[in-house]
């Protein structure tokens, strides 16, 4: 998975909205496949905020609100957790 996926030509996406819909349509997808949909792996990678690994489930309601996905995210760098 490369930094492509988040560009605009050779401008980073800029607008949450444009972010959210990558990151459900493209990177998440492909993050599921790269872990075999592991549910703890993707935990590891993407926080329980947005990945419940004990019950194997995706946080819809964090995944469908573009702002609260790029907190969670944000949250989950800044807590070290991201290898």
């Amino acid at each position: 998975m490369g930094h492509a996926l988040l560009l605009d030509g050779e401008m980073p996406v800029s607008e949450p909205e444009e972010f959210g819909r990558r990151f459900r349509q493209e990177i998440l997808p492909l993050l599921q496949d790269y872990c075999y949909d592991d549910y703890t792996e993707l935990a590891h990678y993407l926080g329980d905020q947005i990945i419940n690994s004990r019950e194997g489930t995706l946080n819809m309601e964090i995944l469908a609100d573009d702002d609260r996905l790029i907190e969670a995210l944000t949250a989950v760098v800044h807590e070290g957790t991201v290898a």
